[in-house]
């Protein structure tokens, strides 16, 4: 993001700003900027559409996070192209046509993905090993919580 607005993001109101930016600079209707660190233990997302959410998670004490950025945007893909509900795997049926999820939910569900994943990542080599490629998640706390600033996102939920 820093690269795409040309000026260095140290907090969230530089967050704000970057995705306003990233956002008027085409025809996004939605800009996600992820990794914020609001403390030791909890990481946010800021997403951007029609309106602004931080997305709050706890963080997950693994190492094996190496590819959470591509799951991540593949999984909002799969979802936001996927058939029941949006979630690939389950076909629409006659009374459930076009009722795919939209883009805040996709983002939300995707999230609960990749935190489940980090959770069952294995080591393989040297260093990080990549994140988990896991089954849809259903735990509620894979989940994240999403608030309209971030410091409301750093208590407990």
């Amino acid at each position: 993001a820093e690269k795409l607005v040309g000026f260095p993001i140290n907090s969230p109101n530089d967050i704000n700003k970057a995705a306003e930016k990233i956002k008027k600079m085409g025809k996004s209707k939605c800009v996600l900027i992820k990794g914020w660190m609001a403390s030791g233990e909890i990481a946010q997302d800021y997403l951007l559409d029609e309106e602004s959410s931080w997305l709050s998670l706890p963080c997950v004490d693994s190492k094996h996070t190496h590819g959470t950025g591509c799951t991540l945007s593949s999984a909002i893909a799969a979802v936001l192209a996927g058939g029941k509900g949006g979630v690939p795997g389950h076909m629409p049926t006659s009374g459930n046509r076009n009722q795919n999820l939209d883009i805040r939910s996709a983002v939300v569900l995707s999230k609960a993905y990749v935190h489940q994943g980090i959770s069952g990542g294995v080591g393989i080599g040297k260093g990080a090993g990549p994140v988990g490629q896991t089954v849809w998640p259903c735990d509620p706390e894979s989940f994240p919580w999403a608030t309209p600033t971030h410091e409301h996102g750093v208590g407990d939920r």
